[in-house]
């Protein structure tokens, strides 16, 4: 009695339910006998191929597992490296607003001096204008 009761023409020779192979098929030298078997004469054209151009049967999933890696690697070194650069300009960044506060105290400490320069100027100019009054009258 064949397995899940399905009944073919040749039911008076009893098969063994895990032999993958039908009476028309036996005959074939080119047929592979294995539940999980391929036909030998398949070839790359039947293969799903990858859009890397790679067939799914060469390597599998170890080769785009190494494929994935050697990506991740990549983009972990040019993260590292922009990382790197962008402390470096950070640095570079923070020295440029030190010495633009250091430049701007300088001239805020010229200013004083100038204006206190111009206030001793005005005192001596109004001392001098008051001295002057006098000239004139005869």
């Amino acid at each position: 009695m064949p397995l899940f009761g399905r009944k073919s023409a040749d039911s008076t020779s009893p098969r063994n339910s895990f032999d993958n192979t039908s009476p028309s098929t036996s005959n074939d030298p080119n047929r592979s006998r294995s539940l999980f078997g391929r036909n030998k004469r398949s070839s790359v054209d039947d293969r799903n191929v990858s859009p890397s151009g790679r067939t799914g049967s060469s390597g599998g999933m170890f080769n785009r597992n190494k494929d994935n890696l050697n990506v991740a690697q990549t983009k972990v070194k040019d993260a590292e490296k922009t990382e790197r650069q962008a402390e470096k300009m950070l640095q570079q960044a923070r020295a440029q607003t030190k010495e633009a506060k250091k430049h701007v105290s300088l001239v805020e400490h010229e200013a004083d001096i100038e204006a206190r320069n111009a206030a001793r100027k005005q005192r001596d100019v109004k001392g001098l204008r008051k001295s002057t009054k006098g000239l004139g009258r005869v």
